[in-house]
């Protein structure tokens, strides 16, 4: 029988044989990871494309790009030239005899599946046609990861995980987390509408051109790929058109949605760490990014995608940022979503039952066309104004006191999630100490810690990202209610200045105008009947 000695040293000698294993397994992952990324280098360079020697790539489970070695202000990190970009022009190249390089593959198979799916009318994707022809090319191409030029490139796409899009395949459970935002809707509309339009193509196109792998699963990484990895670059028109008959579309705008090439291996975050800019030169056709500052050794490079708030990363990127990172939030306003919540509304409560009451009362036909409509912590938004102005015509004088019932009613549903339930205590109790936080994830004696709300769902990411963006939207709707609150009872503007006023600020602007507008009508109905 073995001793607790020879006991120990056995478990010893197991336990470094893991850790050799281990580490071996991560030189291996390393080597490899090493040998793609120089076929993928070597391919752009090849192609007449530019990488700053001193960028590499980061360790996988990071993942994205970082400085070898120190990079100095403005200088060239990146160049791609449009040929190497996937867009709509992809599949159609060599039609004509073009001889532009082969970006993922040329085979007819792939043009026939986007060729077809550009010409149908789908269910209403937010994406156009051409978005979707992307995709059935692109999910083709996953199925064919060893015909083209690009395979360096197509592989590293291949074997990513989809990305964590509410509304594709592989994501129920994730939209289930979500209920009851209003993103939660809106994601199981897209679901639908995915599934649907998978089946159209199934149904119109021999299955020996789609091959096997065309699956559902495929065809929803494909589009979140897309959605979640696009930039969007000026559309090239063909000789004898323009780019509004290219597109096809009424409200078309002169971009296009194109994958570019290592542009996709920059990470997000806020505003205050990038370090490099990309813009599109449409005289050379070239994608070039640039460094902003001077970058160290080891750092990584980061890009910005914008001002988004969680809400709009989770709905386009598939992820969601720390909230002290969070630069705006944001909550999408459906009318329809009004009108379904206040037949809800409790009959005893004063305050509801008179919004109730007055949609009711008034043809809200006008809002319904509008559509989804984003409220901003930040600012009155053009669409946001439009949809004040209507409500305004239907209300009047009772403008103010209408929105600030609705936006109490929006609330409801927050306030009784009990997943939230931790995060608005903690809220409230800061409050306590300074009624103009808005702080949820730490308490204030704490800190505002990036990090601390990392931890609250035990590295569960789809908790995480619904508690992020259900908190961030109720954040919204919180700030929307605190400035109309302030403005009702005759508080002054917040004094932020003209070059970033706060929203009381331009709520306050809003209503002055109506009111002004409200007097000068008023008087010139004077002058008439005088």
């Amino acid at each position: 029988m073995m001793n607790g000695v020879e006991a120990s040293k056995t478990m010893m000698k197991d336990f470094l044989a893991l850790i050799f294993l281990f580490a071996a397994s991560q030189a291996q992952r390393t080597s490899q990871e090493t040998q793609w990324f120089g076929r993928f280098t070597r391919w752009l360079r090849d192609n007449d494309g530019y990488l700053h020697p001193a960028v590499v790539l980061r360790p996988e489970e990071t993942r994205g790009l970082g400085a070898q070695d120190a990079i100095g202000k403005e200088e060239l990190l990146l160049a791609v030239p449009r040929k190497l970009m996937v867009t709509p022009d992809t599949f159609m190249a060599h039609e004509d005899g073009s001889t532009r390089p082969c970006v993922l593959s040329c085979d007819e198979a792939s043009r026939r599946v986007s060729a077809y799916v550009a010409q149908q009318s789908y269910n209403a994707l937010p994406q156009n046609r051409l978005f979707l022809s992307m995709a059935a090319y692109l999910t083709h191409q996953l199925d064919h990861t060893d015909s083209n030029g690009a395979s360096a490139w197509l592989e590293d796409l291949n074997k990513l995980p989809s990305p964590s899009l509410p509304f594709t395949s592989g994501n129920a459970f994730a939209v289930r987390l979500l209920w009851p935002s209003p993103s939660y809707h809106v994601a199981e509309r897209r679901r639908q509408w995915l599934s649907r339009d998978h089946r159209k193509i199934l149904s119109n196109i021999d299955r020996g051109v789609l091959g096997e792998g065309f699956t559902l699963e495929q065809y929803g990484k494909a589009v979140s790929l897309i959605s979640s990895r696009a930039f969007s670059i000026p559309v090239q028109p063909r000789e004898g058109e323009t780019w509004r008959n290219r597109h096809k579309e009424e409200d078309a705008v002169a971009e296009e949605d194109a994958l570019v090439p290592f542009l996709e291996l920059f990470n997000h975050r806020a505003s205050e760490h990038v370090n490099l800019l990309w813009n599109y030169d449409s005289a050379t056709d070239f994608l070039e990014v640039r460094s902003t500052r001077r970058i160290a050794p080891g750092e990584e490079l980061i890009n910005s995608y914008g001002r988004l708030s969680n809400r709009e990363l989770l709905e386009g990127f598939g992820f969601t940022l720390p909230p002290c990172e969070e630069p705006r939030q944001t909550y999408a306003l459906q009318p329809w979503l009004i009108t379904a919540a206040a037949r809800q509304v409790a009959n005893g409560s004063d305050v509801y039952s008179r919004v109730f009451q007055l949609l009711n009362a008034y043809n809200v036909t006008d809002m319904l066309n509008l559509g989804q409509v984003a409220l901003d912590s930040d600012a009155v938004s053009p669409e946001t104004s439009r949809l004040l102005g209507l409500t305004e015509k239907r209300f009047g004088e009772r403008v103010g006191e209408f929105w600030l019932a609705l936006l109490r009613l929006l609330e409801t549903p927050y306030r009784d999630d009990p997943s939230l339930e931790p995060f608005r205590s903690t809220m409230h109790t800061n409050r306590k100490h300074d009624p103009s936080s808005y702080v949820w994830w730490t308490e204030r004696t704490e800190g505002n810690s990036c990090d601390h709300d990392r931890s609250l769902f035990s590295d569960d990411e789809g908790a995480t990202n619904a508690a992020r963006v259900k908190m961030s939207e109720y954040v919204c709707l919180r700030r929307w209610v605190d400035a109309l609150e302030g403005l009702l009872r005759g508080e002054a503007a917040d004094g932020a200045g003209p070059s970033r006023p706060s929203l009381r600020d331009e709520l306050l602007r809003w209503f002055g105008r109506v009111a002004e507008n409200r007097r000068k009508d008023g008087e010139r109905q004077k002058v008439l009947t005088g």
